[in-house]
């Protein structure tokens, strides 16, 4: 994506759009996909992917204390 020469007007990085600026952008599918390192998986719980993209097994050991047959989610510790 190429931004616009002109600085005096609004430029959405995300949409590539002059009608707004970046910050004020309401296309949320747009946003996550420029910083994917914002998204958190409600599957594994690791940052930088989402549940429909999750590689992690079922029944994958713990994340936070690496004992098996919970998700870091469910985590007694």
């Amino acid at each position: 994506m190429t931004s616009p020469l002109s600085t005096s007007q609004p430029y959405c990085k995300y949409c590539n759009s002059t009608a707004h600026t970046t910050e004020v952008c309401t296309n949320t599918a747009n946003w996550t996909a420029y910083q994917p390192s914002r998204l958190k998986c409600s599957r594994c719980t690791l940052r930088g992917h989402t549940s429909n993209s999750c590689n992690n097994p079922a029944g994958k050991d713990c994340a936070y204390c690496l004992a098996p047959g919970h998700e870091r989610m469910e985590c007694p510790q």
